[in-house]
């Protein structure tokens, strides 16, 4: 290695990307060796040779702990990163064939997936379009981080357009790019640009071309005919529907915009379909079985200022969702919505609450307190007017038979919580909770759970949540360890429970890794259900999962259906706010038009089989709600039941 001097904006933008092996599959991987502490110590040495930029003596150092210790996972990083080293150096065809031997070398999914993209991406380089697309054909994409993932769309694309004959593979990823954009926006990955990546704008601009470019009926790819449900499905369906209308097959082009303009009516080529409907003789009859359309009102008393108005406003437009109000997610039902801020104090609530009586509803959804839904359901007794508020507290539904709770209350989380973890064989288990009332109650929760299923607490400690240090906060978890029970070996526990936010946890799992607790499932509860929540925990922290009672990503016919009319009509992916305020008005339309608007309550009294996109099923009168709850867990491509 002589002379190598890095472009540093490239530098840059591939730091970004792929610095490292820290994001991978959620299967353990193993090597052939285990990593010690005096190998750690001497990789850390050559990692601050390479920070440093001195790539020559780094190359070397690599090399040298390739050659002088067993195959271990620092073996897949020194591999890879003697191969960032020629990139980044322009010695490309040197990079590649790096590369491409970690990818035969390497025991994990992950780090086979990374070499095979930069392997295409050196290739890219040297312009060997056919080349790059055969190697990057070798990565999985679902084992790249979202980051580098976008990196990898964009190469295949860009190949693409240089060897004609794969032009149908780069319109699949052009849409897969669309995808990720949508399905990650919370990473900020439609701000990124360079390093040969396509941005969010240029990828739209694109699939707007393809829409438009001609295509017979004879050239159209089975992947098209089977997309699966996602934001991008909206499109795809469009250019089938419109590649027949072109060849003149009128009748199949009818059936296909009926179902588009059905399932997208918010999509911006609504508008178009629909005047070509027109021209056909319109859309065709609806053959599915429907609600009956309503005549009622139902009021949505939530938050719309202040801290928490972001929450009623998510809530709202799983409402507006259900009821079909402007169309949105499909034809109107006839359920006008009045809408009143609940504000934050009792007042607040009964001023709402006297508002919506007069406006005649039929039912109300919200509030988002426990506190302030004690409140409400006095009025609500008083009124014959059954209210669903959207709260874990407990034991809320005894308070008042109007009272009907959407939600899981923290025991009955913490309950499936323990049952899945003792199902998998674990045992020995930590605590580390945050110093607030939430935190506690669930710790409490937990500890009394484990103990009855017959495990065992073996760490124990409370974090200050407004700490700057947080690697001196998990200081005290690992000193807890084996203070309140004995260990054997390992970590000191067989899986740790974390019940805080999915920001918290994205900044925990630092200091976990720092003092050496690593290799163990991370629970959470519902509060972790965010596609902020970092997918690299999936790595270090194999088998972690949490309880919701919603899943995006869930293969569902329900969710599906919900998931792809909500993209089409407010242009992004639904949570599980949003499912909920959906869940709640379906279930009012089921039971009203079973019993009729007047008898809402004697009608949920008597339901206990409803199924939404949600877990929630129905409800035990003076309990809850009755809930099916779905274990998720995490994976480096997101989420999974």
């Amino acid at each position: 290695m002589n002379n190598l001097k890095p472009s540093a904006g490239l530098f840059l933008v591939l730091f970004l990307l792929s610095h490292c092996g820290g994001t991978g599959t959620s299967l353990k991987v193993k090597y052939p060796g285990e990593v010690t502490a005096q190998m750690q110590m001497e990789f850390n040495q050559v990692e601050a040779q390479y920070r440093r930029k001195d790539y020559e003596y780094a190359y070397h150092g690599y090399q040298n702990f390739i050659q002088t210790h067993v195959y271990n996972k620092l073996t897949d990083e020194s591999f890879y990163k003697q191969g960032k080293i020629f990139f980044l150096t322009t010695r490309h065809v040197d990079a590649a064939n790096k590369f491409m031997e970690l990818a035969q070398k390497s025991p994990s999914p992950v780090y086979q997936a990374k070499a095979w993209h930069m392997a295409g991406y050196a290739n890219f380089k040297m312009r060997r379009f056919k080349e790059s697309i055969d190697l990057l054909k070798n990565a999985k994409a679902e084992a790249l981080a979202p980051r580098l993932r976008v990196q990898y769309f964009s190469l295949i694309i860009q190949n693409t357009k240089e060897v004609p004959e794969e032009k149908q593979f780069g319109d699949l990823n052009m849409l897969r790019l669309y995808d990720l954009y949508e399905d990650f926006a919370g990473e900020n990955l439609k701000k990124m640009h360079g390093g040969n990546v396509i941005d969010y704008t240029s990828v739209k601009n694109m699939m707007n071309l393809w829409i438009n470019s001609p295509m017979s009926t004879t050239d159209i790819p089975s992947w098209m005919r089977k997309f699966k449900a996602s934001s991008a499905k909206a499109y795809v369906d469009y250019k089938l529907a419109k590649v027949y209308y072109e060849e003149n097959n009128l009748k199949k082009a009818r059936t296909l915009f009926s179902k588009f303009v059905k399932r997208y009516p918010k999509n911006p080529y609504a508008d178009t379909a629909r005047s070509i409907l027109t021209e056909l003789g319109g859309p065709e009859k609806d053959t599915d079985v429907a609600l009956k359309k309503a005549n009622y009102k139902i009021g949505v008393m939530l938050p719309f200022t202040g801290r928490y108005e972001s929450y009623g406003l998510s809530i709202l437009d799983g409402v507006k969702c259900a009821s079909g109000e402007q169309n949105l997610c499909g034809d109107y039902s006839g359920v006008k919505i009045i809408v009143r801020d609940s504000g934050f104090t009792p007042d607040s609530v009964r001023k709402a609450m006297t508002e919506l009586v007069n406006e005649g509803v039929a039912a109300i959804v919200g509030p988002l307190s426990g506190k302030l839904a004690i409140e409400a359901g006095i009025i609500a007794s008083e009124k014959k007017i059954p209210i669903f508020p959207i709260t874990q507290k407990s034991k809320l539904m005894g308070q008042s038979d109007y009272i009907f709770q959407i939600g899981m209350q923290p025991k009955q989380q913490i309950q499936s919580l323990v049952k899945t973890a003792r199902s998998r064989g674990l045992k020995n288990f930590g605590i580390f909770f945050p110093n607030n009332k939430y935190g506690q109650i669930m710790a409490e929760l937990f500890t009394d759970e484990v103990k009855l299923s017959g495990g065992k607490i073996t760490a124990y400690a409370e974090y200050n949540k407004r700490s700057t240090d947080l690697f001196a906060e998990v200081r005290k978890l690992k000193s807890s360890i084996g203070r309140i029970a004995k260990i054997e070996k390992g970590v000191g526990f067989d899986a740790l429970f974390i019940p805080d936010s999915y920001q918290s946890i994205n900044s925990i799992v630092g200091g976990l890794e720092f003092h050496k607790i690593s290799g163990v499932p991370l629970l959470g509860t519902n509060a972790w259900n965010d596609p902020g929540l970092t997918l690299s925990i999936a790595n270090k922290f194999p088998g972690s999962f949490f309880i919701d009672l919603y899943d995006g990503s869930s293969n569902s016919k329900n969710v599906k259906e919900f998931k792809e009319k909500f993209v089409s009509s407010f242009g992004r992916s639904p949570r599980v706010l949003e499912a909920y305020g959906y869940d709640t008005l379906m279930l009012i339309r089921k039971v009203s038009q079973e019993k009729g608007s007047k008898k809402i309550k004697m009608a949920l009294e008597n339901n206990q089989g409803f199924k939404g996109v949600t877990g929630i099923k129905g409800f035990q009168m003076g309990e809850g709600a009755l809930i099916e709850s779905m274990v998720l867990k995490i994976k480096t491509n997101g989420l999974e039941q």
